[in-house]
């Protein structure tokens, strides 16, 4: 049977002018994954990533470490659907039908909406 690992990408330069890069520690978190990944000796038959810079710079640092290891790392491949959503938009849609049907959402929103934000 096969297996499935999805990873978020290492960490972005969040406080950065480019947000759409990996940060110093999210190089090392990627080069760390790796490292794990090639000690388990973890084998992949397909690696797929977004298109977003991060998410491919976290694949690329990964199989770096396998090629070091002179172990094979897939070719990733870019899956559009895994870029990211526009949250906003998803709460715009989803909140007014969780607002009607749970009771914790309609409290927190109506706290929300009364705190002036």
């Amino acid at each position: 049977m096969g297996r499935l690992f999805l990873v978020r990408h290492a960490q972005a330069s969040f406080h950065d002018q480019n947000y759409d890069k990996l940060s110093a520690i999210g190089e090392e978190q990627a080069l760390r994954l790796g490292q794990y990944w090639v000690r388990q000796q973890m084998m992949f038959h397909r690696v797929c990533t977004g298109p977003r810079v991060r998410q491919k710079d976290t694949a690329r640092i990964v199989a770096e470490v396998y090629r070091d290891a002179r172990l094979p790392f897939p070719e990733p491949a870019v899956i559009l659907e895994f870029d990211e959503y526009q949250g906003a938009a998803v709460l715009e849609q989803g909140l007014p039908r969780l607002v009607k049907s749970d009771s914790e959402v309609r409290k927190l929103h109506r706290a929300f909406q009364n705190s002036g934000s």
